[in-house]
């Protein structure tokens, strides 16, 4: 796999005029605001990566606290910046970097968030665990990474398309398994064993999964919470691990 060249390509996606102009704003969806009211404490110190055009890292500076925000992306972090500007906020930064590439204090960080499943667009099994051993670095003993994944079963189409793609991986070797495009944006899928085993060996112990569907149940065809708990690996999830090794 060429990392560099579909790094580039999932820079390119996300930096379109067009996505950000259409999802511009900076405000936290329910899920999120249900997540972090279960696990931020007052004044916290927090690294958004990924951070976009800030629409997590803006709207956690308004409550107080401080956040760092990094992307790769100039145009996101000059959108970013220009919202900060706006609102007048001194407790946010933002800074256009590989975070391979960003320093900051060792052990600094109380929580370190990478929302909208941005690990999954991170080429090759091995950027992976740098960027994760990184952030585990940058976080205090016993603090809290927030991320989320999408489902590698759901929806059966697009498993359908991941099998046939690892056919073609296994071939040409042009991705790893479990790589694929769609839409133009490479992504990986990672099943619930391969995230566990993931932070497991970088020195993240889970502490608990949220399906989706227990945090917004405004759509739930089903009542009871426990069905959702039993299919979550079929669920868009949010994860919360915890630093048990520096």
């Amino acid at each position: 796999m060429d990392v560099n060249k579909v790094q580039k390509m999932v820079t390119e996606f996300f930096s379109s005029y067009e996505l950000v102009q259409k999802n511009v704003g900076t405000q936290l969806n329910l899920c999120e605001k249900k997540i972090l009211k279960k696990t931020l404490f007052p004044n916290s110190h927090i690294l958004d990566v990924a951070c976009g055009w800030g629409r997590i890292s803006i709207p956690l500076a308004k409550m107080g606290h401080f956040v760092v925000g990094v992307d790769i992306s100039p145009y996101m972090i000059k959108t970013a910046k220009q919202k900060a500007k706006k609102e007048n906020l001194k407790n946010v930064r933002f800074y256009c970097k590989d975070i391979l590439k960003f320093n900051f204090k060792k052990r600094f960080f109380d929580f370190i968030l990478i929302f909208e499943s941005s690990l999954e667009h991170i080429p090759s099994n091995k950027k992976r665990e740098k960027i994760l051993m990184k952030l585990c670095k940058l976080l205090k003993p016993e603090g809290l990474l927030i991320t989320s994944f999408h489902s590698y079963f759901f929806p059966f189409k697009e498993f359908l398309r991941l099998q046939i793609q690892n056919i073609r991986n296994l071939i040409n070797r042009k991705y790893e398994m479990n790589d694929i495009t769609i839409n133009n944006l490479y992504t990986h899928f990672f099943t619930h064993f391969e995230i566990e085993r993931l932070f497991k060996k970088i020195g993240f112990k889970k502490i608990q999964t949220f399906p989706i569907n227990l945090l917004y149940k405004k759509k739930n065809r089903f009542k009871s919470p426990k069905i959702y708990i039993f299919f979550k690996m079929f669920i868009y999830n949010f994860w919360i691990f915890k630093k048990v090794r520096n």
